[in-house]
């Protein structure tokens, strides 16, 4: 079990702990619903039946699924209705209707949960999942065969006793946020918040309003602010001074981090990392350490802002440039440009480099699926993406990507997984794929020059794309595949973020 369905279970047991703990108890348990279909109901008598049957459901979930599930609209008068049919995802959602905690999730999930009355019962509907077609047997949480359900079977109704949870609306509340922090990659936020860009070229962090997409602040650092990471709390966000130069002519390169208040646009800390140099990928994990990718020093940083120290440095053996820390923190991978011909890969449990990824051809941009079952590696001279798998760590297939003539500069998920947009700064183009099969052809739309950064809005069908060649910002609507606006910010956005 990974650290999101582990740390979702504790969610949910600690919820049926304040159920069965509660002072008053709430009314008398109706009776017990009626099974609609053989395996479709069963009891639990303990926290260990009920543990058993969250890990057998859990075993596929993604933190993506979750995170949209939780997203979704919540009332008091929801019934609890799941609707899948062939390629189409709908009502999915975790709601509480006044008796009922509901769980179900977007894709690769064949059960959802009903956490009825104090969590007596765990009432699953078995549908198949969409990529295992129509005719797969959906095993019941006891273990027994609860039938062939075809995909086309929709607005499958949960009944059940209509009993209040013993708990209060606010506990509800509090699981329900838990699992949406725990299920999003803190690498890749969206929000209404607030957008910061990194002006790299002029030399300035940018505030802008999230919606009018008009500045509102900047602040100078002083020198040359590179790349980007937000706290997982979206409180403050890490910001390398890389030095006077780029990748291959630095001559004279820093060694800062600095901290900024993401609500009030102004400085808090600055971290001191020498004799480490030129850091330049952030990225943090769930828990707030933050990991600093340096390439003169050929380290990955293991730094805890709150404490304002440098935990571990990391031998990774190449100049990495960028890296990704998968979405449940167990493990980054570290691009080292056309240094060595290799991925980094470093357990951060243990915090030691455990493997290396072959890259014939180095590695530019890299970016880690939702789930964190993936990581894609941009090829550094060619038009192409390595998929690793991060169970075995190794290249399991490589796409090539349309109407680029080099690797693209860098790549970025959607948060829910659906989409996965590159830019390519050469060709001054961005693809739009679909992030669920890779192969499936991509959409090419032209951009600004020299494409940099990408941002999903929470609109869940925009995003922006920093063009650092012209100092523009092209808003991308990915769903129909076009540029719809074009404005102007700073002199040269490398990267940027919605928060």
């Amino acid at each position: 079990m990974n650290r999101l369905e582990a740390a979702l279970l504790v969610g949910l047991l600690v919820l049926l702990a304040g159920c069965s703990g509660s002072s008053s108890p709430g009314p008398a348990p109706g009776p017990d619903p009626a099974p609609e279909e053989p395996g479709l109901l069963t009891r639990v008598t303990d926290e260990a039946a009920f543990e058993t049957a969250i890990k057998q459901g859990l075993t596929r979930m993604t933190g993506s699924d979750v995170l949209a599930a939780a997203a979704a609209p919540r009332d008091s008068s929801f019934t609890g209705t799941y609707t899948q049919e062939l390629n189409v995802d709908e009502a999915d959602s975790v709601r509480y209707d006044g008796g009922h905690l509901i769980v179900a999730p977007r894709r690769f999930f064949g059960r959802c949960f009903v956490l009825d009355d104090a969590l007596d019962y765990i009432v699953t509907r078995h549908t198949p999942s969409l990529d295992e077609g129509p005719e797969r047997a959906a095993i019941g949480m006891d273990g027994t065969a609860s039938g062939l359900l075809p995909c086309k079977q929709s607005n499958q109704k949960y009944t059940g006793s209509r009993t209040m949870l013993r708990t209060s609306s606010l506990l509800i509340g509090l699981a329900l946020a838990a699992a949406q922090s725990l299920a999003a990659d803190p690498n890749n936020v969206t929000g209404t918040d607030g957008l910061i860009m990194i002006d790299k070229r002029g030399g300035y962090v940018r505030f802008f309003e999230p919606a009018a997409l008009e500045q509102i602040a900047a602040l100078d650092l002083g020198d040359p602010p590179h790349e980007l990471a937000i706290s997982p709390d979206r409180k403050s966000a890490y910001i390398p001074l890389y030095g006077d130069g780029v990748y291959g002519n630095n001559p004279n390169p820093d060694h800062r981090i600095v901290i900024v208040d993401l609500e009030r646009h102004e400085v808090t800390a600055t971290l001191d990392v020498a004799p480490n140099l030129a850091c330049h990928g952030l990225q943090v994990d769930g828990a707030g350490l933050l990991y600093a990718s340096c390439d003169l020093s050929r380290t990955l940083l293991v730094i805890d802002p709150r404490t304002r120290t440098v935990e571990k440095v990391i031998d990774i053996e190449g100049a990495g440039h960028w890296a990704a820390v998968l979405p449940d923190g167990s493990k980054a991978y570290v691009a080292n440009k056309d240094d060595v011909p290799f991925v980094s890969v470093v357990d951060l449990a243990t915090r030691e480099l455990v493997a290396r990824v072959p890259m014939p051809n180095g590695t530019q941009g890299i970016a880690a699926s939702p789930d964190g079952t993936r990581v894609l590696a941009m090829d550094f001279s060619e038009p192409k993406i390595h998929v690793i798998d991060t169970a075995q760590d190794e290249v399991v297939a490589i796409v090539t990507v349309t109407d680029n003539s080099i690797g693209p500069f860098r790549a970025r998920y959607s948060p829910d997984g659906r989409t996965l947009i590159t830019v390519n700064h050469i060709d001054s183009v961005a693809n739009i794929f679909d992030g669920r099969d890779l192969t499936k052809p991509q959409r090419v739309v032209a951009v600004g020059r020299q494409p940099f950064g990408i941002a999903y809005a929470p609109d869940g069908g925009t995003a922006l794309i920093s063009n650092h060649g012209d100092g523009t910002i092209s808003v991308l609507d990915f769903v129909k595949g076009q540029v719809v606006r074009s404005f102007t910010a700073g002199t040269g956005i490398e990267t940027l973020s919605y928060y």
